[in-house]
């Protein structure tokens, strides 16, 4: 009769606890990171300002201005049509979002009219979550910082 092996060997059980352990470390950092209210932040600070220079771009295409308001949920983009301020829906870009993580506030909150000029009014942007707050500035010349 022959013995049949069965089962795994202790190294074998071994080397798998030690892989396990570092994948759980590595997805225990990066989820540490990816929580971090900081980060959240200037990530969405960042996204904002792409969203900003698109819209002065298209500001400067279209030759009419576009207005950023911003409240609690999040902002919207507005085009005048006329005498009113209508939100831009069709662009991606540019339609409503909501602000991602939810809770950022803005500073201050009174609407942004991005000119079709080339040269415009500075402004400066303060945006704050969970204690951590990021400044989103314009000089006037176009170029946008997001600034500690």
């Amino acid at each position: 009769m022959q013995h049949v092996p069965r089962g795994f060997t202790l190294l074998e059980l071994m080397v798998v606890l030690v892989i396990i352990g570092i994948c759980t470390a590595g997805i225990g950092l990066g989820l540490g990171s990816l929580l971090d209210p900081g980060r959240q932040l200037r990530q969405e600070a960042e996204r904002l300002a792409q969203r900003l220079q698109v819209a002065r771009d298209e500001a400067r295409i279209d030759g009419r201005p576009l207005r950023w308001q911003a409240d609690a949920a999040g902002y919207r983009f507005s085009r005048r049509e006329g005498t009113r301020w209508v939100d831009v829906q069709r662009d991606d870009l540019l339609r409503p979002q909501q602000w991602q993580p939810a809770g950022i506030a803005v500073q201050p909150t009174t609407p942004i009219e991005l000119s079709p000029e080339w040269i415009g009014v500075a402004w400066e942007l303060r945006l704050s979550l969970q204690g951590r707050q990021l400044r989103l500035r314009d000089d006037g010349s176009g170029q946008l910082q997001v600034v500690q």
